[in-house]
C-alpha cells in the first residue's frame, strides 16, 4: 500500500481576519489510483493581536486599582478621592486634556469634579482605561453616565448605559426609573432622557397589569401620571 506523503494545509490571512475554516489540498499522484490518510496534525498559534489587545485591557484596568504611580488626584463632590494618570487621560479624552491645561504638572492639591457621584466618575475612568463600563450598575448610576456622555466627550457611555437598563428594567423599577428620566432631584437643569423614557413605555405596555398594580404606582404624582397615561395609551 502506498500513501500520499504530500499535502498542503492552506487559509486566509489570518492577521488581517479570524476564520473558522480550513481546506486541506492532498496531492494523490504519487499513490497512483488511490490513497489513504490516517490521521492529520495542525499546528499553530493563537492570534497575537487578539491576546494583547486582552493583556493590555487587563493591565489598564489594573492601574485603576494600583496607584503607587499616579501623578493626579480628583476630588468629588462629597470628599471622595480618586487618583489617575495624566497622559493616559489626556490623550484618551478630550475633557481630561482640556482639564489639564489648567492645571500644571506643579499643582499637588487634588482637582475638584463637580457635579458627579464617585461611582459615575468611577466608570469614566474606566471606560477611559478599558474601553467599556462595568457590565452591573444601578439604575441611577447609568442615567447619571447618559447625562454626563456629552460633558465628558465620550458617547459611546450613553449606549452602554442605555444596553444596561435594557437588560435590567422590570415591573419593579421601571416607574421610578420613568419618572427618573425627566428630572433629577439633585440637579436644576436635567437632561431629559427621552430613550429611557421610550424603554419605560414600552416595558410598560407589554406589563401593564403588573406595572399599574404595583405599589410604586401610588408614589407617581399628579403629573408623572398625566404624563405616564399620555405616553402609554
Amino acid at each position: 500500500m502506498i500513501l500520499a506523503r504530500i499535502f498542503t494545509v492552506s487559509c486566509s490571512n489570518i492577521s488581517s481576519r479570524e476564520i473558522n475554516q480550513i481546506r486541506l489540498d492532498v496531492n494523490c499522484s504519487a499513490a497512483g489510483n488511490w490513497c489513504e490518510i490516517d490521521c492529520i496534525k495542525l499546528t499553530g498559534y493563537s492570534s497575537h493581536r487578539d491576546a494583547s489587545y486582552k493583556e493590555l485591557a487587563t493591565n489598564l484596568k489594573q492601574l485603576l486599582f494600583d496607584d503607587c504611580l499616579a501623578d493626579v488626584i480628583f476630588q468629588l463632590d462629597n470628599g471622595q478621592t480618586i487618583s489617575s494618570y495624566r497622559n493616559i487621560l489626556s490623550s484618551r479624552c478630550i475633557y481630561f486634556e482640556q482639564l489639564f491645561d489648567e492645571y500644571s504638572l506643579d499643582i499637588k492639591q487634588p482637582i475638584k469634579i463637580n457635579n458627579i457621584s464617585y461611582e459615575a466618575f468611577y466608570q469614566i475612568l474606566h471606560f477611559i482605561y478599558t474601553d467599556t463600563i462595568e457590565p452591573i450598575l444601578t439604575c441611577e448610576i447609568c442615567l447619571e453616565l447618559m447625562r454626563k456622555a456629552d460633558e465628558y466627550y465620550l458617547s459611546p457611555i450613553y449606549n452602554e448605559a442605555l444596553a444596561i437598563l435594557k437588560r435590567i428594567v422590570n415591573k419593579t423599577n421601571v416607574l421610578k426609573l420613568f419618572t427618573d428620566s425627566f428630572s433629577d432631584e439633585n440637579k436644576q437643569d436635567t437632561i431629559i432622557l427621552h430613550d429611557v423614557i421610550n424603554l419605560c413605555v414600552e416595558f410598560i405596555q407589554k406589563n401593564r397589569r403588573d406595572v399599574y398594580l404595583s405599589d410604586q404606582m401610588r408614589l407617581l404624582t399628579k403629573d408623572m401620571l398625566l404624563q405616564l397615561v399620555k405616553l402609554v395609551l
